[in-house]
C-alpha cells in the first residue's frame, strides 16, 4: 500500500539550475504538464473554428492561455521545489567565489 506522508512529500517539479524554472519529476508533473499542452491546443482550435475577428480572437485567445499560464506557474510553485534566481551557482559557491575574489586568489 502507498504511504501518504511519501507521496505528499515528493515535489511534482524541481528546479533548474538556471533562472526561475521547474521541469516535472514524478508522473503527476507530467500529466498537470501535459493538460496544460492539451489546454492550449484546445484554445488554439477553438479560436480558428469561432474565428470571427482577428483582435477579439486573438485577444480572447492571449487571456485564456496567460490564465493557463499562471494557473501553471501556481502549481509549480505550491508542488515543487522552491526556487530563486541564479546562474548555475548555488549560494555556497558563489561566497567562496566572493571570498576568493577578496583575498586576491
Amino acid at each position: 500500500m502507498l504511504d501518504t506522508y511519501t507521496m505528499a512529500a515528493k515535489k511534482w517539479f524541481k528546479k533548474k539550475k538556471y533562472a526561475l524554472r521547474w521541469y516535472p519529476s514524478v508522473w503527476q508533473g507530467w500529466l498537470v504538464l501535459v493538460v496544460y499542452i492539451l489546454l492550449i491546443f484546445q484554445n488554439i482550435l477553438n479560436v480558428v473554428k469561432t474565428s470571427h475577428s482577428f483582435g477579439s480572437s486573438l485577444t480572447r485567445s492571449l487571456v485564456s492561455i496567460l490564465v493557463l499560464t499562471v494557473v501553471l506557474v501556481v502549481v509549480c510553485y505550491l508542488t515543487g521545489e522552491k526556487t530563486e534566481w541564479s546562474m548555475g551557482k548555488n549560494k555556497k559557491d558563489m561566497e567562496i567565489q566572493s571570498h576568493d575574489q577578496k583575498e586576491g586568489k
